[in-house]
């Protein structure tokens, strides 16, 4: 087959226009087109491109060396988080180390973030709202390099769609937008409608995401013994089993899906708080599906919102986090600000993949 008719296969095989195609590729839609025309030769790199893709497209799984993981693995990444942790709360107080040697070591954490997902996406993201020592020049460069981090292709998604249902994304939504919407430490997320109008976002976990997640978390008890050393109070060992259970959950769209229900069901009369609920026919393995929600992210409401507003979200986390864990014995443990939608009179909570289920002895005597 030639070149031209590779581009045009692939194109179709994925449902794609030139211009959606150009899109992905980085690429104008007039090379597409001239490519596919036979008028202008394909290129080495874009060769080697289409082979890649056409990997990802295969059933048989089996993609080419170049592009075999997408999730890299974090251990470095890891080693350079705890390290940087461990810099910040041993000299960052004090104030004795420079300038220069804090935004050295953010720089080489944003790096390894901009490469890696999984366990570092989920560091990153707790960083973001947890460390105190962060100043906004890090906290700027860690959300920019979080919300550019490298997508999944087109063909890959189509891969895992073909894999959990038996057909491609095209052929079982009304309408499917093959640019990511929003990209999450697991998965990606998509716009696109049902046949009866609704729009929905469906939300597709990369495929090697739970084998990053072991892996990265190969170096928790290197970092454990350097948590107990900063705290020595923390019993090893806790804290990490806590983690790997909770980031190997998220994998789990399935209990995902439970857990929206569940908090659905809780929070139905509160009007403060909007859930969209799972469409069960569009939700399974690695694939979950939920109505969408149009509202502000947190960086846009933010620096506009009141003080009441702000105040109002505030006693809204405070009631949603700790009132789900006295009232059900069920917490969402990840009250990250990116889960969170700003509506004119409502706040939407659409991410429960961390969700922590207590026992029913702690419940009660919490």
């Amino acid at each position: 087959m030639t070149d031209a008719k590779r581009i045009v296969a692939l194109r179709t095989a994925l449902g794609l226009s030139q211009r959606e195609l150009a899109d992905e590729w980085g690429l104008s839609p007039a090379a597409i087109a001239r490519w596919e025309t036979g008028s202008n030769p394909v290129s080495g790199p874009v060769r080697k491109l289409l082979a890649i893709y056409e990997g990802q497209l295969s059933d048989s799984g089996v993609e080419p060396a170049e592009d075999s993981s997408f999730l890299s693995r974090g251990f470095n990444g890891i080693i350079a988080y705890g390290a940087w942790v461990f810099f910040r709360r041993t000299f960052g107080v004090a104030g004795t180390a420079s300038t220069a040697a804090h935004d050295a070591m953010a720089r080489q954490f944003a790096n390894h973030l901009a490469k890696h997902r999984a366990v570092l996406m989920k560091l990153a993201q707790r960083a973001l709202y947890l460390d105190p020592l962060l100043s906004a020049e890090e906290r700027e460069a860690l959300a920019r390099l979080r919300d550019h981090a490298r997508p999944m292709t087109i063909a890959t998604v189509h891969r895992v769609f073909r894999h959990t249902f038996g057909a491609d994304p095209r052929a079982l939504f009304a309408s499917w937008d093959p640019r990511p919407a929003a990209h999450g430490s697991i998965g990606q997320v998509y716009r696109a409608t049902l046949e009866d109008g609704r729009r929905v976002a469906v939300k597709v976990q990369h495929p090697d995401a739970r084998d990053s997640i072991s892996e990265d978390l190969a170096a928790s008890p290197l970092m454990d013994r350097w948590l107990t050393t900063m705290w020595p109070a923390q019993q090893t060992g806790v804290i990490f089993e806590e983690i790997r259970e909770r980031f190997l959950e998220e994998c789990d769209y399935t209990k995902e899906a439970e857990h929206i229900r569940r908090f659905r069901e809780s929070w139905a009369t509160d009007t403060r708080v909007t859930i969209p609920g799972v469409i069960d026919e569009h939700t399974r393995g690695s694939i979950i599906t939920t109505e969408w929600c149009e509202g502000s992210r947190w960086e846009a409401w933010f620096p506009t919102a009141s003080v009441a507003d702000r105040a109002r979200f505030a006693e809204l986390v405070w009631d949603f986090y700790w009132g789900s864990l006295i009232s059900e014995g069920r917490m969402n443990a990840d009250p990250y600000t990116g889960n969170f939608l700003f509506l004119p009179r409502t706040t939407a909570c659409i991410d429960f993949g961390c969700v922590k289920v207590v026992t029913e002895p702690f419940h009660a005597f919490f």
